[in-house]
């Protein structure tokens, strides 16, 4: 059999599939630790109904921004299927387009949470690493009859799958302790005499541009950098 690489759309495909499986597993620990931790541990999840109330304030120990102080407060609670896991509280602005949320625990306490879809993307590149190093082929991949290879045309191994993942995904790495379901959270500042940078801002251009840059590569029938620079290559049977 002749293999040739492989296209965008085929890549997407793997990758969503692989995303989906991946999100339902998080999904079904959401059901299971969100009760035995009292809400410490939970998700937002796909497939999810959202209940909100409003409030007359925050919970006691919230510190809202000040440009959202004076916005209306929502109590919101995830679910599905009469199951929860998942609790936060929103406020809107009208000089923001996006409201600011805070995860609290099952009582609506400000404790320390923890979002499980934070860890998809860990999970998402140790799943693949290891799948691509072992068999060339994650679920994904098989569905959309696509391998992982290096130039001999073997799985490159667990070390070099990962290092892909790594330069693949490290913009979206840098940007993890900002994702507002992290405790970590926030909108960090660079100011000088004449400027002020936002750090969130930057790590959003960083990441457009370097996927841009990777689709183009694709689309143009080459390598990307990602297998470029640990001599992989993407392919799909010729036909």
């Amino acid at each position: 059999m002749t293999w040739t690489r492989a296209g965008f759309w085929r890549r997407l495909d793997a990758l969503v599939v692989d995303f989906i499986v991946l999100a339902a597993v998080i999904q079904i620990a959401a059901f299971v630790l969100y009760p035995l931790t009292d809400g410490r541990l939970q998700a937002q999840g796909l497939i999810r109904m959202v209940s909100c109330q409003s409030l007359a304030a925050p919970p006691a120990g919230v510190a809202v921004p000040q440009e959202f102080a004076s916005g209306p407060l929502k109590d919101c609670r995830v679910g599905l299927l009469g199951l929860e896991y998942g609790h936060y509280l929103e406020v809107e602005a009208q000089s923001s387009d996006e409201p600011w949320t805070k995860l609290l625990d099952r009582s609506g306490n400000a404790a320390t949470v923890l979002s499980l879809d934070l860890l998809m993307l860990p999970l998402l590149m140790l799943w693949r690493a290891f799948a691509d190093g072992r068999s060339a082929q994650t679920l994904g991949r098989r569905v959309a009859g696509l391998k992982v290879v290096t130039g001999e045309a073997s799985a490159p191994g667990f070390g070099t799958a990962l290092l892909r993942q790594l330069i693949l995904w490290w913009p979206m790495l840098l940007g993890l302790p900002f994702d507002v379901r992290s405790p970590l959270s926030g909108s960090f500042e660079l100011t000088g005499a004449s400027f002020t940078v936002n750090i969130t801002d930057i790590l959003v251009l960083t990441m457009l541009v370097w996927f841009v840059i990777a689709i183009v590569m694709i689309a143009r029938r080459q390598d990307p950098l990602h297998d470029r620079w640990v001599g992989t290559r993407v392919v799909t049977p010729e036909k």
